[in-house]
């Protein structure tokens, strides 16, 4: 476990603690303690001892308090210039493994949809090849209907 204290590499801002800052990047550097667990899916139970961790190493500050729209109150938390270095450091050196399974969701969903496109689209064809006969006959009968017409004046 940590111990109070600087921070003394980055790679030690892991799991909850490293969704938080990312949580508080997302929000422009500041954001309450509702706000960030809705973002990571930090359980309550654990939020405060995880932000009272990064408070210690200096990578964010508590700015006060707040009154959510459902009456509960709420910590506000801010990026300190250190936590800001630190949180870019981190998003710009990782891909993390929840955004690979997103993207790899997101593909899926996307190779999903062309392929329902493409059904479509097939669909679509048969239809026209349809219509198309379909005029085909009736500009047949049309002829044979004039052709009739001609023959009875």
């Amino acid at each position: 476990m940590e111990t109070p204290g600087k921070l003394e590499d980055v790679d030690e801002v892991r799991g909850h603690r490293r969704t938080l800052l990312d949580g508080l990047r997302y929000h422009g550097g500041a954001a309450n303690t509702s706000e960030l667990r809705a973002y990571g899916d930090v359980p309550e139970g654990s939020i405060q001892y995880h932000l009272s961790v990064l408070e210690d190493w200096e990578l964010i500050g508590q700015e006060g308090t707040e009154r959510l729209e459902n009456g509960e109150i709420a910590n506000s938390y801010h990026l300190t210039d250190s936590g800001t270095d630190v949180a870019e450091e981190i998003a710009d050196s990782t891909t993390t493994v929840e955004s690979v399974e997103s993207f790899e969701q997101q593909i899926n969903q996307q190779q999903e949809q062309i392929a329902s496109l493409q059904q479509e689209v097939e669909e679509l064809r048969a239809e026209v090849d349809k219509l198309n006969e379909l005029r085909e006959e009736f500009n047949r009968m049309a002829d044979v209907v004039e052709e009739l017409a001609h023959q009875e004046s």
